[in-house]
């Protein structure tokens, strides 16, 4: 039961939710500016105890979680079976509602988490809750769940906080209406570009054959692609899904699919996962629910192939709701999926978000070059292009930083930082990099780190270093990676990443460091990182990267073109990020060859 106190349990950035004199505990420092700028004056404030420090806990709770999500999957499939009147697999509606539906669960759990460790500390707290609706922050889709929303965010701590019953609630009026922020993966296109992809759409509406082989966001490039429907014996496309339904949500809808969940997943011992069957019913995107019908009627309206022999994409396997309706319907009907490895951290780190998914949603997943136990995972080649900046570096050039502002709240758990006290750790080990180069070394650093992303996420991590280091030269992303690359004479990351399989790819001096506290690697790729280290490429802590730099300042060259050094790196090269002969010949046999083993390709 709750009890009176003196002391708040802070949810929000709103100042409104903060009272008055009481003791403030705050559920992450994501309530307050990336420098504290707006912290409460004359008033004492802590921050809820981060439980994912412990990197057992965190790969705990993610097996946890994986387990739930499994356990749902199979009953929201009965649920939304017996709502639409449909008999759609499990595979069906995890292709197309499954990368919702684990992120929305990692999300919940680590606020649920927060509520629990402060409503079961010795201390007594109360909280203030605006009064806002849940229902005006229903995403339509997706791309539109926006977990870095303070006030979706502080409305979901609401709920935890009534279902747990620890902490006294205080209902306000909020006044106003909430605004719904914009999803980063929202991007605006020139009106160039518009021009330019419905040409491309045009085109590829010719005359199609409902058994050809689709390819769509496969990351490999344009020229690519046309060589690889050549290839194929078939007409370059150039597919782009349209918007999807924007269907609002109905009440009476939405109450008849929870009632029908409730039941079907039954009471649970588990007070989180009972909790969570709840918030699924009020806040399941609208696409698969209210938009649901709308939805495959906008697909098939698509001139896309009707009866694709494969589909293969390395990026619209998520936040593309129309290609998740396409593929999943189509997969149905025996269409084989070919997912392209999406990005470096795969096959490296011990838990990757979204690995899971896109290889159990697959037919065949194509790595970059690792292997796995499972059967449908297949070494192919690094799907990044580093071709343009393939040995281009300047041995007299600057050092490039090359970073990424880290989300102040629980959105994905992986093995990376994951909440605002490690966003913090994340940026204070770039600062003490700069602060142990010497400064010979330190006025020639740029730093690469996307302004966008940095101002959206109200990470601060741009304006720390302007404040810190003015003399460091920011680039916000807005000149391409080849160009910054060729005049550096060293690639600096410190996070597992694309980038750094690129550079090495490259053949481009590269130096890595993270603690390996917050970047855990799998079993299998540590004994690279530990070659690695042993001739300098990657360090534990950026006070051992600066001393080696410095060390290599002046014949960079020297260094890099070391045989022990170049051993290492094609080395890992060969499993992470591999080229291969004939690339396209690889992917069109991924394909079209389905009697090879996860060996044969």
């Amino acid at each position: 039961m709750v009890k009176n106190s003196n002391k708040i349990f802070v949810t929000s950035s709103d100042q409104l939710t903060w009272g008055k004199k009481e003791d403030i505990l705050f559920a992450s420092s994501a309530c307050l500016k990336a420098n504290f700028s707006n912290s409460p004056e004359n008033r004492k404030f802590s921050f809820v105890e981060d439980r994912w420090q412990n990197h057992k806990t965190l790969h705990s709770d993610i097996e946890y979680l994986d387990n739930i999500y499994e356990k749902l999957l199979k009953l929201i499939t009965q649920a939304l079976n017996e709502h639409h009147s449909v008999k759609r697999s499990v595979r069906y509606w995890r292709i197309l509602l499954g990368p919702w539906l684990y992120l929305f669960i990692q999300t919940l759990y680590g606020k649920w988490q927060k509520c629990l460790i402060a409503g079961t500390s010795h201390e007594t707290y109360h909280t203030i809750i605006l009064d806002y609706d849940l229902i005006d922050f229903i995403p339509y889709s997706l791309i539109e769940m926006d977990p870095d929303n303070d006030m979706w965010s502080h409305l979901i701590f609401s709920e935890i906080i009534k279902e747990q019953n620890f902490i006294k609630p205080i209902t306000i009026s909020a006044g106003g209406i909430p605004e719904k922020s914009k999803s980063l993966t929202v991007g605006k296109r020139s009106r160039i570009k518009k021009r330019l992809v419905t040409l491309a759409q045009l085109w590829s509406a010719f005359m199609v054959r409902k058994d050809e082989i689709m390819i769509i966001d496969s990351c490999l490039g344009i020229s690519f692609d046309i060589r690889l429907y050549l290839s194929l014996k078939q007409f370059p496309r150039f597919w782009k899904s349209p918007p999807v339904p924007l269907i609002p949500p109905s009440q009476e809808d939405r109450k008849l699919f929870k009632d029908c969940l409730i039941k079907i997943c039954k009471v649970d011992e588990d007070s989180f996962y009972t909790f969570l069957v709840k918030m699924i019913g009020d806040q399941v995107p609208t696409v698969y629910l209210e938009g649901y019908n709308d939805l495959l009627r906008l697909v098939a309206s698509l001139n896309w192939p009707l009866s694709p022999r494969g589909i293969l994409t390395s990026n619209a396997f998520q936040f593309d709701d129309v290609f998740q309706a396409y593929a999943a319907e189509k997969t149905e009907n025996g269409t084989k999926l070919v997912v392209g490895q999406h990005g470096g951290f795969y096959g490296i780190g011990k838990k990757v978000v979204g690995e899971k998914h896109q290889v159990r949603i697959s037919d065949r997943f194509i790595s970059w070059g690792w292997k796995s136990d499972n059967v449908s995972v297949y070494p192919g080649f690094i799907f990044a292009n580093p071709s343009s900046i393939k040995g281009q570096w300047d041995n007299n050039g600057h050092a490039l930083l090359v970073t990424v502002p880290w989300r102040r709240t629980e959105y994905k758990l992986s093995s990376m930082p994951i909440n605002s006290k490690q966003s913090k750790q994340f940026l204070d080990d770039q600062l003490k990099l700069a602060h142990c180069l010497p400064k010979r070394i330190r006025d020639k650093l740029i730093v690469r780190i996307s302004d966008i992303k940095d101002k959206k996420l109200n990470t601060g991590y741009i304006p720390g270093w302007k404040t810190t280091y003015p003399e460091v030269e920011i680039d916000p992303c807005i000149k391409s990676i080849g160009e910054q690359v060729k005049r550096s004479r060293l690639v600096i990351s410190n996070y597992n990443s694309t980038g750094i399989l690129e550079t090495l790819s490259g053949n481009i001096p590269t130096i890595i460091f993270w603690r390996p506290d917050r970047f855990h690697l799998r079993e299998g790729s540590w004994k690279y990182f530990e070659e690695f280290e042993s001739v300098g490429i990657y360090h534990r802590t950026p006070e051992s990267a600066a001393r080696f730099i410095d060390k290599i300042w002046d014949n960079v060259e020297g260094w890099w073109n070391d045989l022990k050094v170049q051993k290492a790196r094609e080395g890992f090269v060969e499993v992470y990020c591999r080229k291969v002969n004939n690339p396209v010949k690889l992917i069109k046999s991924s394909l079209t060859d389905w009697n090879q083993d996860n060996q044969g390709l």
